[in-house]
């Protein structure tokens, strides 16, 4: 249990339409633990909570209930959790052009982005650096003579592949990959799950990927579905998961099975009741 990484215990997320008092239960009792050297890929249709979970374990969206766990410590306020994992993680978004500084140099920009919190690269001199790059692209099959280029002029695939060596040349313990090739061409897919294979085991990295990609999720021994917000469907993996079924989450009330003291955002306590498709809030 000494390798534990992350541990979430029961992560539940609620989006509010206040117009019509209506939410939509989008994560329903999520609970894995991954530990060093795991990769997990989770699957699932658009709107099925693949981002919004990333977005939580990242320390970047706030969970409504449930327990999440860093390095076997626990924590009460999101805010801690927030500051502690952004220390070890590399957060890489689906769309490049929210993770770019638009119209630099391409080695400017992975050179400021790679140094944050990471002394073994700070510590390399400009041809060492160029170097660690270079080599990267190539596994990458990125030209080399694109890093003296204007980043905001390479195509989207060039763009997606330059941010994702950022996970390559950090050494973060966490890395989160948001659609790492949902602008690669398909023959990419599969390099690109060779090489998350090869970083997490060599490396012992957690690696935590969502894809709509069938070839890249097959690289993966832990491929996990997000489906109606619960985890449905996950073959001969390891992973410390608790499948919670519809049966266990809704009781005979047919209340949703959150816990009683459940707050919003703006910690008003509220109870949720399930109409047809809908969750409708009552206020307290």
């Amino acid at each position: 249990m000494d390798d534990i990484l992350i541990k979430l215990d029961n992560i539940y997320k609620i989006f509010h339409n206040d117009s019509i008092i209506r939410s939509i239960v989008t994560l329903k009792g999520i609970s894995i633990a991954l530990k060093k050297g795991d990769v997990i890929c989770i699957t699932g249709s658009s709107g099925s909570g693949k981002t919004t979970l990333l977005n939580i374990i990242a320390g970047k969206l706030k969970p409504n209930a449930g327990r999440i766990e860093f390095i076997t410590k626990q924590y009460t306020s999101y805010v801690n959790y927030k500051n502690d994992i952004a220390k070890v993680m590399t957060y890489i978004p689906q769309n490049p052009k929210d993770a770019i500084i638009p119209n630099v140099v391409v080695f400017d920009y992975l050179n400021n982005i790679c140094s944050i919190d990471n002394e073994e690269f700070q510590k390399l001199t400009k041809a060492e650096k160029i170097e660690k790059i270079k080599s990267i692209f190539t596994q990458l099959q990125i030209n080399n003579d694109r890093l003296n280029q204007n980043i905001s002029n390479l195509s989207m695939g060039e763009l997606q592949r330059v941010i994702f060596a950022i996970a390559l040349i950090k050494d973060s313990k966490i890395i989160i990959f948001d659609e790492p090739t949902s602008y690669l061409n398909t023959e990419l897919h599969q390099k690109v799950g060779e090489i998350i294979n090869s970083i997490a085991k060599t490396k012992e990295k957690v690696i935590i990927l969502t894809t709509h990609s069938r070839i890249l999720s097959s690289c993966f021994e832990n491929s996990i579905e997000l489906y109606d917000g619960y985890f449905r469907r996950f073959g001969n993996n390891h992973l410390d998961v608790d499948n919670n079924s519809v049966d266990k989450i809704y009781n005979h009330n047919n209340r949703i099975g959150i816990p009683d003291n459940y707050f919003d955002d703006d910690n008003n306590e509220i109870n949720l009741v399930k109409r047809g498709d809908d969750y409708f809030e009552i206020r307290r």
